[in-house]
């Protein structure tokens, strides 16, 4: 009789085992018939850092393992996961610290599933010393992506091509601003920078969760801020002129400096990013304090956003 007792008491044992199993890493687990990745790329390569981005169809933890060889000894989280690492469908790793000239290895991990089967491999630029390398003085591209509702969308993949140079990314915050630094530009080789003439033709491509956008512009100091783009549209934005900037009057002072996102417009988009910059609870960059502190007290609270917002709704 006590055979059948041992059994129920090991059935017992395995069960409870699984059950804990499931509670710490049944949330990592992903359905593997249902699951896909897209994008998979590496962009804005330099001496020392590179950027892999990807898209799963999926929300999931992201990171990359990476090494000098296949034992991938190395790991970087997602830019956005440095604080507050969260489940998402795009996602965006610069690796650093890297040597000139090497080979690295990778495979990118979502959960604790790793992909793809055989390491990915880049090569990092060998350009000599940044001091004395002649850069481009062009102006970053600024812009703002929106959803189909009009609403700013957020950590949306955006990929710039420039005829000659490397393919670069970057990704939208969660006010659906995006910046393109465009000092350090590197040739399709990867063997010297490539200087961005005023007037160069460029390709703009938003994804996100299935949807994109592609839009062409041109390179120039006066075209930096770009209208906003709605994902799932293609826009022709070579010539694009930028329109005069409108007004807003607050506390009977009429202010043209609002437009936060460059757009031409004081709407609610700029609503939207000064709420963002109030939300964080770090101190505010001098500049920041200088752009979004609406009531000029030294901060920039929820108070400037109820001044800015009666003073859209009012104008």
């Amino acid at each position: 009789m006590k055979i059948p007792t041992l059994i129920g008491i090991a059935l017992i044992i395995a069960l409870i085992g699984s059950l804990g199993y499931w509670l710490l890493y049944g949330g990592n687990i992903i359905e593997q018939s249902n699951f896909k990745v897209s994008d998979l790329q590496t962009l804005n390569i330099s001496n020392n850092t590179a950027t892999v981005v990807w898209q799963t169809n999926l929300p999931v933890l992201g990171h990359v393992l990476y090494g000098e060889s296949e034992n991938l000894n190395l790991k970087s989280s997602d830019n956005r996961d440095i604080k507050n690492p969260a489940p998402r469908f795009t996602h965006f790793v610069t690796l650093k610290n890297l040597k000139p000239n090497t080979r690295y290895f990778y495979k990118i991990v979502n959960n604790s599933q790793s992909y793809p089967e055989k390491s990915l491999e880049f090569t990092t630029a060998n350009l000599r010393d940044p001091d004395e390398l002649n850069f481009s003085f062009i102006k970053p591209v600024k812009g703002t992506i929106l959803n189909t509702n009009l609403n700013p969308i957020d950590e949306s993949l955006i990929f710039f091509s420039i005829p000659g140079a490397q393919d670069l990314a970057t990704f939208s915050s969660t006010a659906g601003n995006f910046i393109m630094p465009l000092k350090l530009v590197l040739d399709k080789d990867l063997k010297k920078v490539y200087n961005i003439p005023d007037g160069t033709p460029a390709s703009i491509t938003v994804k996100k969760q299935g949807l994109e956008s592609k839009v062409q512009i041109i390179i120039s100091d006066s075209t930096v801020n770009l209208p906003p783009v709605t994902i799932g549209t293609s826009l022709d934005l070579s010539k694009y002129a930028k329109p005069s900037i409108s007004t807003i009057l607050i506390r009977s002072k009429r202010q043209t400096s609002f437009d936060f996102n460059g757009d031409g417009k004081i709407n609610s988009l700029d609503l939207a990013i000064l709420r963002e910059k109030a939300a964080k609870r770090n101190l505010p960059r001098p500049d920041d304090l200088e752009r979004f502190d609406i009531t000029s007290d030294g901060a920039i609270t929820q108070e400037d956003v109820d001044v800015f917002s009666k003073s859209l709704v009012r104008n």
